[in-house]
């Protein structure tokens, strides 16, 4: 490309850049305009709305809060128990009455999360009873401030902060007594202190920067958030504002702050702040919006600009970038002579597929592989695109077709190899299967691998053989295939061969036939290579009777743990299930005798059964499929640790009372049935199920009761408070209380009153 045109194509560039930022910018700025004006607007009703609704939320809390409260006052004023302690001329001595007091104040406190104490005042004994302390002399009680200016209080209920209390931030709830009407008042006062910092975290919310809560007498009961708002405007004024609005709600803008407040039937009023300043920044982003939007519509424009510029030219570019990769050396003259150009990138292109159809011979090999995998599994979907398959691999439809599967006998005798090494041994199978192939004559084949990781050869024949003689030629060549990999593999190795077939489309019925001949070797140990056509099932059905009593024997001998009467007695039911020559008689028996063996364990001991079947026996037993591996897996796998599972049922005592102690001597530690089942060299589910077995509890339930009467004798014959007593035998302090009411049907705090009035 000249360089005139280098900077004439710069020229239509910079226009069609400059253009396109004209025609995407403009109209973004002024939509962005109008959507900034109307969501400003649209923001500004919904923070208010939110404000309203997040105010009657509040509201909504918190007076459910002081409603409960009040119902709990009630209800302690006028039980007859605090009734009747108005009048009681001998209160102060009435001991068995303050417990009876305190006991319903507990309860009440211990019901309520917000209430942090209760105290009833009785005036005429001037005593107190309250929570923390209990009863106290009114000159002893350190907060008797607070009860001479409850006393003086005219209404006969009300919320108020007052001097002791609310320094520490409890709102109180004051309640003259005696409840009903009469002629003696102010005989007492019953007192709920609320923290308001409880109360405080149910009118919490994201929408609202500051909350007030206003009395009857326009008194401050709650606030939160930053107050600086409010403290700055007159307080006279905007109560003035709020008494000449009718509305039970509403809102408005007075000093630069958005005010939000609602009116309840019990005459408290509920005020929201938020300054304007907030809900200009909390919009604010609209802005932002804007001039991120104009900016990446403006970037889009360029590079939808550069785009469309470059797809115009990009056919050239290639061929440019093309003959520069092929002829660097001339790369002026392909600059100036399109012909010869296009002929350099022709060239390229014939280079390039010369290349495919290389790569494509090489991969050939791998796809004939993969094509007769599908194949003898029969992955294909349909007839249709086998035969695409059969004509892409050159594999003629007159010839015979035979399967012959390979698989590997006593394996798990071999230290070499592992049950997961069963692919590792299949490919090297099919080394020496392929190395075998090529010296014989008559037919060919291909190996491949299946899915169960067994070597297969796809035995197939162009000449005029009859399918007894190909059979035979097929005979000789497995028995040769089993010779060289024990030669070469040190391997035992069983042979099973499908019938011949004349169509290349029932290849998987050869292979399922080779796979069935394979399975009669739970019957033809000695016999290495097996055609279906000789193995064909005799049906002796009718002559053969299954060796019941010789299964029975077996069970028998192990469990009274004669193992060497076990082993005969085993020999010989082995030897009669083979003599059924069928393979589905010999399977059932072996897994009939196993079921025996796990029913005849459950009987005597449900736990040990459970643990055996853990060991997937099953699946260990299907791998086993000649008389000798199935002899030698009961023998040295299953008998064994049948035995050591019985026996270790004469340890359990030992091992459960060893698991007692070590609880009783680590009381004060987080007691782990993982680390208890470690020392006693079990598995913590099985040492579970063994302890509920032998104590009749759960672990966990024993190791709770352990810890609650360790706590009760600490409560009985120590001070320690009760937080102490939970920190040091592991709980906290909720805990230690929920658990206690579970075992013992009272709190920590009822039981030590209890043992100390006992002691009285």
């Amino acid at each position: 490309m000249s360089r005139f045109d280098a900077l004439r194509q710069k020229k239509y560039l910079s226009r069609i850049i400059i253009f396109g930022c004209i025609s995407a910018c403009v109209p973004i700025i002024l939509i962005g305009s109008v959507y900034y004006h109307f969501a400003m607007k649209s923001a500004m009703e919904n923070i208010v709305n939110d404000a309203k609704a997040s105010l009657l939320i509040s509201k909504d809390r918190v007076e459910r809060i002081f409603q409960n409260l009040e119902l709990d006052s009630y209800s302690i004023a006028s039980s007859p128990i605090v009734t009747n302690s108005m009048y009681d001329q001998d209160f102060t001595n009435n001991v068995l009455g303050h417990g009876e007091i305190n006991e319903m104040l507990d309860k009440k406190k211990n019901s309520n999360d917000f209430i942090v104490d209760i105290v009833y005042y009785n005036s005429k004994a001037e005593g107190a009873i309250s929570n923390n302390y209990g009863y106290i002399p009114e000159r002893f009680y350190k907060d008797n401030q607070d009860l001479r200016t409850a006393m003086s209080w005219e209404a006969s209920s009300k919320w108020g902060y007052l001097p002791y209390s609310g320094k520490k931030g409890y709102l109180t709830f004051v309640r003259q007594l005696p409840v009903v009407n009469g002629n003696n008042k102010n005989l007492g006062a019953l007192l709920i202190h609320a923290d308001t910092r409880e109360i405080a975290k149910y009118i919490d919310s994201p929408t609202v920067e500051s909350v007030l809560i206003l009395g009857p007498q326009q008194e401050v009961l709650l606030r939160t958030g930053e107050y600086g708002v409010f403290d700055n405007m007159s307080a006279a004024h905007f109560m003035q504002t709020i008494r000449g609005i009718e509305d039970s709600s509403g809102s408005f803008f007075q000093d630069e702050v958005l005010y939000t407040y609602l009116k309840t039937s019990f005459d408290r009023t509920y005020i929201s702040m938020i300054p304007q300043k907030e809900i200009v920044s909390s919009i604010s982003w609209i802005r932002s919006f804007v001039i991120i939007t104009v900016t990446f519509f403006f970037v889009l424009s360029i590079l939808l600009t550069l785009l469309t510029s470059f797809n115009v030219y990009k056919p050239i570019r290639r061929l440019m970038h093309l003959g520069k990769s092929l002829n660097s050396s001339n790369a002026k003259s392909i600059h100036t002579n399109e012909i010869s150009f296009i002929e350099q990138c022709m060239s390229y292109l014939k280079q390039q597929s010369d290349q495919l159809i290389h790569d494509v011979d090489e991969l050939k090999p791998v796809l004939k592989e993969r094509f007769f995998q599908q194949l003898v599994e029969e992955s294909y979907v349909n007839d249709k695109l086998i035969r695409s398959h059969h004509q892409i691999h050159e594999i003629m439809s007159h010839r015979s077709y035979l399967v012959l599967v390979v698989t590997i006998g006593d394996l798990h005798k071999d230290r070499r190899f592992s049950s997961n090494d069963r692919a590792i041994i299949a490919f090297m199978m099919k080394n020496v299967m392929n190395e075998l192939l090529v010296k014989v004559d008559r037919f060919q084949g291909e190996v491949i691998q299946d899915s169960q990781n067994r070597a297969v050869a796809v035995i197939f024949s162009d000449e005029e053989l009859s399918a007894s003689e190909l059979l035979d030629k097929v005979m000789e060549f497995g028995q040769l295939i089993v010779e060289s990999i024990q030669h070469y593999l040190k391997l035992s190795a069983f042979v099973g061969i499908g019938r011949v077939h004349s169509s290349f489309t029932d290849i998987s019925s050869s292979y399922r036939e080779a796979l069935l001949a394979l399975q009669n070797r739970t019957y033809l140990e000695s016999v290495s290579v097996i055609n279906a056509e000789e193995a064909q099932p005799v049906k002796k059905h009718g002559n053969y009777y299954y060796p019941s009593h010789l299964k029975q024997s077996v069970v028998t001998a192990l469990l009274n743990g004669d193992l060497s009467t076990a082993k005969s007695n085993l020999s010989e039911y082995v030897r009669a299930l083979r003599a059924s020559e069928s393979y589905i008689v010999i399977t059932h028996g072996y897994f009939t005798l196993l079921h025996s063996l796990m029913e005849s364990l459950e009987q005597q001991d449900t736990v040990a059964y459970v643990e055996l079947i853990e060991h997937d026996l099953i699946g260990q037993l299907k791998e086993r499929q000649t008389p000798g591996e199935v002899y030698d897996w009961y023998v040295y796998e299953l008998f064994p640790l049948f035995q050591q599972i019985r026996n270790r049922k004469s340890n359990v005592a030992s091992a459960i009372q060893l698991v007692v102690q070590y609880i009783h001597n680590h009381i004060y530690d987080d007691i782990l049935l993982t680390h208890i089942a470690e020392i006693v060299d079990m598995s913590p589910s099985y040492l579970s199920r063994l302890f509920k077995k032998e104590k009749g509890v759960q672990f966990l339930e024993y190791v709770q009761e352990c810890k609650i009467k360790e706590a009760s004798r600490l409560m009985d014959e120590t001070g320690m408070s009760i937080g102490e007593i939970a920190s040091k035998i592991g709980y906290s302090e909720r805990n230690l209380t929920r658990m206690f009411q579970k075992h013992t049907h009272m709190t920590p705090g009822q039981y030590r009153t209890k043992q100390r009035e006992f002691v009285k």
